[in-house]
């Protein structure tokens, strides 16, 4: 009777350790998945006080047919020795206003800081020349564009942007803020107003 009552006690016993090794997985589990998702919050809080920076080349908004190269801090902190290098170079435009070759330059040897929502821009000629001169941006040309910095945490992962002007081709060449449209509107006006005073 005694070997019954231990058999049954041994059983018990197993059947006891077997639900607690069950029960635990699902513990493991959880804690597993709760760490994984502290990691992506401690992530995502990191990236948010970082710089975002972006280069690209763009018309003026106040004279759309000039271009000119863009390098920004859309981000909530100051970004630091800030590098930007074009795969290949831009080469200088044939006709019109282009600081490319300064502003290639003073890029790939780095911006001291870039303050959150800065842009810094260097004119690099018309987008008629450029776009029309085979040798500035002709239909097969991409630029790499890297972008190196530091932010308040240390380095910023690189970040790597591919232009390619062809792209560009048959779009509207329309100026956004132009003064010609203000100054038009405000002749009109003048007209108005003169003949409200019967002059």
């Amino acid at each position: 009777m005694s070997d019954i009552l231990s058999a049954i006690s041994a059983v018990a016993s197993a059947v006891a350790a077997v639900s607690a090794s069950v029960a635990i997985w699902p513990a493991h589990r959880a804690a597993t998945e709760a760490r994984k998702q502290n990691n992506i919050q401690t992530k995502v809080q990191k990236e948010a006080l970082q710089p975002y920076l972006w280069v690209d080349i763009q018309p003026t908004f106040a004279q759309g047919n000039l271009l000119q190269i863009v390098l920004a801090n859309e981000g909530p902190t100051v970004a630091t020795n800030v590098k930007v290098v074009f795969d290949p170079e831009i080469p200088p435009a044939t006709a019109g206003l282009d600081k490319s070759e300064v502003a290639q330059c003073r890029l790939r040897d780095g911006i001291l800081s870039l303050t959150p929502g800065r842009r810094l821009c260097w004119p690099i000629g018309s987008v008629t020349a450029r776009i029309g001169d085979s040798q500035s941006f002709d239909s097969t040309t991409t630029y790499c564009v890297t972008v190196k910095g530091c932010g308040p945490l240390g380095p910023l992962d690189s970040e790597t942007f591919y232009i390619r002007p062809a792209d560009w081709r048959e779009i509207i060449d329309e100026s956004v803020g132009s003064l010609h449209r203000v100054a038009e509107q405000l002749k009109e006006i003048a007209k108005q107003l003169n003949k409200l005073s019967g002059q």
